[in-house]
């Protein structure tokens, strides 16, 4: 059943969501994050359920809760400006687990959320199995990243923890660690072999010194007058090569 519109700024539908948006502890607590766009929301809707739709004209898309709002509610909602006034509140997936998974990116205190994002989206594009976070990395839930992953964190498995909790986890399932690193290994003559963990560093401080004791370094060499890609564009690189000479 669709429910009466919503016009009003402070409706606590609406104040509910926007502490969803720019809480990270809210999310924990509710286990759901907020999805805009149609297009998105009906990708991930095919494979998580929706608690709470939110549009300004009625949609065929399953959930529990189906709002019709003004655009100035879901701009409010969403914390900025679109023509795609489509928002939905979604639940978090079951937790994961990355035993035996045959190829892991692990996020090393990655802080920009748009980087997040993005490396999610291309770990999830080029057939990657799943991400290990390590804590005070940027969430994945954040609105800045779920708009550049397009929702990844959602499909894709992956965990949170600490770089303990991590070497737990790569004593109980070894595997060839490589860390991404401005002084290393050329890609093109680097060795691989499966399974594998592939680390990306912070921005500026690169990898963590627990990263460097327990891998080696792997470099993409720039021909131009630049120092080094953004993390991004450096993972998207490494996780092409890596994926073809492994296939």
């Amino acid at each position: 059943m669709i429910a009466r519109l919503v016009n009003s700024l402070q409706h606590p539908l609406v104040k509910k969501l926007v502490k969803l948006r720019e809480s990270r502890a809210y999310r924990q607590q509710e286990k759901t994050t907020l999805l805009v766009g149609e297009t998105v929301i009906r990708e991930v809707a095919a494979e998580r359920q929706i608690k709470t739709l939110i549009s300004t004209a009625p949609l065929s898309l399953p959930s529990q809760t189906s709002v019709l709002a003004t655009p100035a509610v879901i701009q409010k909602i969403i914390g900025h400006k679109t023509e795609d006034c489509v928002v939905a509140e979604v639940y978090f997936p079951p937790p994961s687990t990355l035993n035996n998974h045959k190829l892991v990116v692990l996020l090393d205190g990655i802080s920009d959320p748009g980087n997040v994002g993005t490396i999610f989206r291309t770990t999830l594009a080029l057939g990657w199995d799943s991400l290990f976070v390590i804590e005070g990395s940027a969430d994945p839930y954040n609105d800045k990243s779920l708009r550049a992953s397009r929702g990844a964190p959602l499909l894709l498995p992956w965990i949170e923890g600490s770089w303990d909790e991590a070497e737990l986890f790569l004593k109980a399932y070894p595997r060839d660690i490589v860390y991404a690193d401005t002084q290393g290994t050329a890609l093109s003559k680097m060795k691989f072999f499966p399974p594998l963990l592939l680390v990306l560093g912070h921005e500026t401080r690169g990898p963590s010194k627990r990263a460097r004791t327990l891998g080696k370094a792997v470099t993409i060499p720039m021909k131009g007058k630049m120092e080094s890609l953004n993390v991004a564009s450096a993972a998207s690189i490494l996780l092409y090569h890596i994926q073809e000479v492994l296939s």
